[in-house]
């Protein structure tokens, strides 16, 4: 019987291969590093890192690809990550003018705290800029 695994010619022959790990791309590990990076800056509420980050992360994946057919599962994933916070940027944006065009409180607020600021109010400033 054989009981070490070698073969002496009266059974199949078993091979041992090494699995090796496919060769790391630093562009999809940036991308996916990236595309975290701007989910977690459009929490934070900060308005320009994320669009920063976002793109940064889109190209770096796009980058990646090469000349394959496919993309690599981590480049995939800071795409997605990536656009997940460019809309999240997008939303919170949109959201914060509506807000301030719509509720006079919080447009009175802003005036006082910009004129406190810079000695004009926002509505003094934009009919500055009119003419």
């Amino acid at each position: 019987m054989d009981y070490d695994n070698q073969n002496q010619g009266n059974g199949p022959l078993h091979y041992q291969f090494e699995q090796t790990a496919p060769p790391r791309n630093g562009m999809t590990t940036a991308a996916s590093v990236l595309g975290l990076a701007t989910i977690v800056t459009c929490v934070l509420l900060t308005v320009y890192i994320p669009f920063v980050t976002g793109s940064l992360a889109i190209l770096f994946a796009l980058l990646s690809k090469g000349s394959d057919k496919r993309m690599s599962p981590s480049a995939l994933s800071g795409i997605t990550s990536a656009v997940v916070g460019l809309v999240m940027n997008v939303i919170l944006i949109i959201s914060v003018i509506t807000l301030y065009l719509t509720n006079p409180v919080i447009h009175e607020r802003a005036n006082q705290l910009f004129e406190q600021r810079y000695g004009l109010t926002i509505d003094e400033l934009w009919e500055e800029y009119r003419q």
